[in-house]
């Protein structure tokens, strides 16, 4: 565990020495005090009897905020919120489920018109739901 959190402090090093790379400093100070947060919990954990339970907590922790410093620092440099994320990394995982190279793409052949999309539920001629409050017209917006 002390290779990733030297890795890590090497990145943060590289980082200050090339601003440029951080996109969002709020993500990159979280994880900048993160490490620090590891560097106390690894000397702690050091100091305690190898048996006991503190010592097993602060490793078990410092791997757990381990973790989260590397997706900071990949959010930081990436200027990626954490919705954005996980929105690609769904992507990349129906992608690489489905066994390709890029997200299949659905188009319909010429001259087909694609299906309507029901947006609620038909009660007595109106559509709930919706937000249309009536049927669909043909052409304009459901």
């Amino acid at each position: 565990m002390e290779g990733v959190t030297t890795a890590i402090v090497g990145f943060i090093l590289l980082c200050v020495a090339f601003p440029k790379m951080v996109k969002l400093r709020e993500q990159f100070y979280i994880a900048f005090i993160l490490v620090l947060v590891v560097i106390l919990l690894q000397s702690l954990a050091g100091m305690s009897d190898p048996a006991g339970g503190f010592r097993k907590f602060a490793i078990g922790f410092a791997g757990l905020f381990q973790i989260v410093i590397l997706v900071a620092l990949f959010m930081s440099c990436g200027a990626m919120s954490i919705g954005e994320l996980t929105g690609d990394l769904g992507n990349a995982f129906e992608v690489i489920r489905r066994g390709q190279t890029e997200k299949e793409v659905i188009i319909p052949l010429t001259g087909e018109q694609p299906k309507p999309r029901q947006t609620g539920y038909d009660v007595g001629g109106y559509t709930t739901g919706g937000g249309g409050g009536g049927p669909p017209r043909p052409g304009g917006p459901a």
